[in-house]
């Protein structure tokens, strides 16, 4: 995250990470933030900052509804759009989206991104913000108090166009469970109950009439293709006050099953304990004309939302077959066990805790994992999975993600699949 360049340029055509680090040492204002004691240093925080960033829209004009989306913003700040509010940014995990059809212009446009110490953010920015235990703490807080240490656009920014009869994919969230009985011993490859795999595809659309479907390809077994249609009544409109309500955009989520039979699968297991493989669910819509837009996630952990009247644009996800159990009564006693079932509890006070996978239960060895970098847009993928590496090459298999950093999506998930 970083402080904002006043009055500066902000990055290249609303693509990529728009002023993503923390520190762009605007007019000599700031040094290097972990130079001696410089991150003590207030005085570049107790003012406002304002990112602008003028910009041509060659497609400002182009039949559809037109969004700006910010992937992410770090503590209050309004945002502008040739002088027309669209809104307040308070909320560091959300994406924010704005329709702006009415408001852009094929050139002269300026963005400004004002970040302000008046504007409530409630605490919903990163905890270990300002310091914890083993982070610096630093000297300045929001206007409650509570401690905080930069502020900044953190995620991407960029534009992208919806069809008039089109969708986009802007979220797509696979959830597994196993279709068997809790097991005290260890799952046999291809001789378990099998999984069922619930997809959740939620959707943004330019009207309610929009029809078309949802495609979903396991990559397992022989990849049945599971289609889904798009119905009007199945769409929910944005809540009152939201972003898209000026504009009539409409959301919606289809949930698709998808069967994960024994013998079409192997199963995930901690690293030591056997292979970890992982298997990709591919998703399309197809709406209108076959107009459609997806949003995927790029390598670098970013979001990019890409669109086209032509074709048909899919994203895809990931997932790995296990049965997990935090066991904390002796699930090897039938008495306990229906003991248990009678009154309805799980667990007793006076049983250790322990874990089975598949069945088996799982020594654990690993460690709790703290931010690397305290400044967000710092941070490096390459030495955070060289850090995951490193891990499973001294055995570990269980890592604690402690709660008060930021979630780290994208390309470093495909080092934590042990």
């Amino acid at each position: 995250t970083g402080c904002s360049r006043p009055r500066g340029e902000c990055g290249g055509a609303l693509q990529g990470n728009c002023a993503g680090r923390h520190h762009h040492r605007p007019r000599g204002e700031i040094s290097d933030i972990w130079f001696e004691t410089t991150w003590r240093n207030a005085t570049p925080w107790d003012k406002d900052w304002t990112y602008t960033l003028p910009f041509d829209d060659t497609a400002a004009t182009a039949p559809g509804t037109r969004l700006l989306v910010f992937d992410g913003v770090k503590m209050g700040a309004e945002i502008k759009l040739n002088g027309v509010t669209l809104g307040v940014a308070a909320d560091q995990f959300l994406r924010y989206v704005f329709p702006v059809s009415g408001v852009l212009k094929p050139t002269g446009n300026t963005l400004e991104v004002a970040f302000s110490r008046g504007i409530d953010v409630h605490g919903r920015y990163m905890g270990c913000t300002g310091g914890w235990d083993w982070a610096p703490m630093a000297t300045t807080t929001t206007p409650l108090r509570s401690p905080t240490f930069t502020l900044g656009i953190w995620k991407s920014v960029y534009l992208v166009t919806i069809p008039e009869d089109g969708a986009a994919i802007t979220h797509v969230v696979p959830h597994t469970f196993y279709r068997g009985r809790h097991s005290t011993s260890p799952l046999a490859e291809h001789r378990h109950a099998g999984f069922t795999v619930n997809v959740s595809v939620h959707l943004l659309a330019a009207t309610a009439a929009t029809a078309g479907s949802v495609e979903v390809v396991p990559g397992w077994g022989g990849r049945e293709r599971v289609t889904h249609p798009l119905e009007s009544s199945s769409v929910v409109w944005l809540p009152v006050g939201g972003p898209g309500e000026a504009a009539g955009l409409v959301q919606t989520a289809v949930t698709v099953t998808l069967d994960a039979p024994a013998a079409d699968i192997e199963l995930w297991w901690p690293n030591g304990m056997g292979p970890q493989p992982l298997y990709d669910i591919n998703v399309s819509v197809t709406s209108g004309s076959v107009a459609t837009a997806s949003i995927t996630a790029s390598a670098g952990g970013s979001t990019t939302i890409r669109a086209s009247p032509s074709s048909v644009h899919a994203t895809a996800r990931r997932v790995g077959f296990r049965e997990f159990a935090y066991v904390t009564a002796n699930d090897t006693d039938p008495k306990v066990v229906a003991e248990a079932t009678r009154l309805g509890v799980e667990g007793t006070g006076n049983h250790t805790a322990a874990w089975r996978v598949n069945g088996a239960l799982v020594f654990a060895r690993g460690a709790n994992v703290v931010p690397m970098e305290e400044v967000e847009g710092r941070r490096s993928v390459a030495a955070l999975t060289s850090m995951l590496v490193s891990a499973a090459e001294a055995r570990m298999n269980t890592l604690r993600i402690w709660a008060g950093g930021i979630s780290r999506r994208g390309s470093t998930n495909s080092a934590t699949s042990w």
